[in-house]
């Protein structure tokens, strides 16, 4: 293996200029372009800048980046998490100015394997990938002036962040961690660029499930655009939900007065709390997602089930979370129930729940099973789909894909999973549009059987489109109020749903 950054703090009364570099960046892979699976050379974390000074300047590099990385879908060569930066400062002093040409960043180390970046969705497969440090600093001068410009790391000790006007965002990657965290742009935003990655929520790493999992906490978090948001290049924006007290609650608002599009090789990702189910909830002028652009849900609902021990006893498995929660290796239920490879397995794991004409649940997690006797004890169950929740004055237009795909069981030997059931895809239009090229999915997992014992695969999940008038008097929750042009058989040409 390689070492992390080491600790780099320097303090100084008067200003701190940097034209050059200051760096704690962690040792990079030695293997780079080996595909032997025998090759154990992984890369150090990001190590610590930690800059006390009454005023910080200058148009170089601070850094504390994770070490690079050879091949994320193997074990050799994996890339290390990004270290932390605080910079303090006499904020009386501090301008936006100072450091309009500075580069801040803890980012997770990148990947030798050529086109492979965390913000395409070729990357999504895997849980495992690192993750970008933490950023701290007196006030938020700083974010304002680098914000969308190369500016990576979790934002800490910033609850409520708003801009003057509008953000292009075309470098870096940013999440902004605090519970109930408020986002506001006061004007349009604009993706670009060919890696610029925004997230919402999701503060604190736990061991919830057998993947790494981002808990956002108890609050709700927000982002609003006053004017439009669009995705250009390749970009990603991801928003988490916190805990919820009702499942007809949201765990996260979005909120676009103008048109929100989603380019060509651009995502927007939507996750559920994994225990809780809290989802988010996106309301906005209008909506187009354009072919080979993708709004998706897949696996970002309840967990699956995991079994963690040595295969006796209650750790010999779990039930998927989420009320359709597979039992054992069962699949997840949620629009239609689970399978099951025995009928008369214990009530309460795979069965559907939910309304059809107005879905608001994530989906369910499949169960799993660890056989007496494992040597191999680890297995997951598969996570279920989530939430798209669109609400839309105007129309909502799909040459892309919308999706909530369950995820499906991991198995090997003597160990079993079942698969996650499919999500909700849930839009609410004045008009709907949907291209050649439209998808909108929310498909259940697949059982992966072993050669002794069969699995059940994650059932159906829920996919709903209001338009134009409401269908009763009483407008519920996330209708439109009025009327306006009514779904009609020739505005919808979509070939797979």
């Amino acid at each position: 293996g390689n070492a992390g950054g080491g600790v780099v703090r320097i303090e100084a009364s008067g200003v701190v200029t940097v034209n050059g570099s200051v760096t704690a960046t962690g040792g990079k892979t030695a293997n780079s372009g080996q595909t032997s699976a025998s090759l154990r050379d992984n890369a150090g974390a990001g190590g610590t800048v930690n800059i006390r000074c009454g005023r910080l300047a200058g148009s170089g590099t601070i850094s504390a980046n994770g070490g690079n990385g050879d091949n994320p879908e193997s074990r050799n060569g994996l890339a290390g998490g990004g270290g932390r930066i605080a910079i303090r400062y006499d904020a009386a002093l501090q301008t936006a100015a100072d450091v309009s040409g500075l580069r801040i960043t803890t980012a997770a180390g990148h990947y030798a394997k050529p086109n492979y970046s965390t913000t395409n969705v070729t990357a999504d497969k895997d849980r495992g990938e690192a993750d970008i440090g933490t950023l701290w600093f007196s006030d938020t001068k700083l974010v304002d002036a680098l914000l969308g410009k190369g500016l990576t790391g979790q934002i800490c000790g910033v609850a409520d962040y708003a801009t003057a006007g509008d953000l292009s965002f075309d470098y870096g990657h940013v999440r902004f961690i605090e519970e109930g965290v408020q986002v506001t742009v006061n004007g349009d935003l604009t993706f670009g660029g060919t890696d610029s990655r925004l997230e919402i929520g999701g503060a604190v790493a736990t061991n919830r499930s057998t993947y790494t999992d981002l808990w956002v906490g108890t609050e709700p978090v927000s982002l609003t655009v006053a004017g439009d948001l669009t995705l250009g290049g390749v970009s990603r924006l991801d928003v988490r939900a916190a805990e919820v007290a009702s499942t007809t609650d949201y765990g996260a608002e979005v909120t676009v007065g103008g048109a929100m599009t989603v380019g060509s090789g651009c995502f927007v990702y939507a996750w559920s709390d994994i225990e809780n189910g809290g989802s988010p909830q996106f309301s906005v002028g209008s909506l187009d997602v354009a072919n080979g652009g993708r709004f998706s849900a897949d696996r970002r609902g309840y967990r699956g089930g995991y079994g963690n021990g040595s295969g006796f006893g209650s750790d010999r498995g779990q039930t998927g979370a989420g009320p359709g929660g597979g039992y054992y290796n069962v699949g997840g239920g949620y629009g239609g129930t689970g399978g099951s490879h025995k009928p008369t397995w214990p009530a309460g794991g795979g069965f559907d729940y939910g309304t059809a004409e107005e879905p608001y649940q994530a989906g369910s997690g499949g169960g799993a099973l660890v056989t007496y006797g494992s040597k191999y004890p680890y297995v997951e169950g598969g996570a279920g789909g989530g939430l798209v929740s669109i609400v839309a004055t105007g129309t909502v237009q799909v040459a892309g894909t919308i999706s909530a795909d369950g995820d499906h069981g991991k198995n090997g030997i003597n160990k079993q999973g079942g698969g996650g059931s499919g999500g909700t895809v849930y839009i609410v239009c004045r008009r709907f549009f949907g291209g050649e090229t439209a998808v909108l999915s929310a498909k259940g997992g697949d059982s992966q059987p072993n050669d002794s014992v069969a699995t059940g695969a994650g059932g159906g999940g829920r996919i709903a489109i209001w338009c134009g008038e409401p269908k009763t008097a009483d407008v519920g929750r996330g209708r439109i109020s009025s009327a306006d042009e009514p779904l009609t058989p020739a505005n919808v040409k979509s070939k797979h749903a």
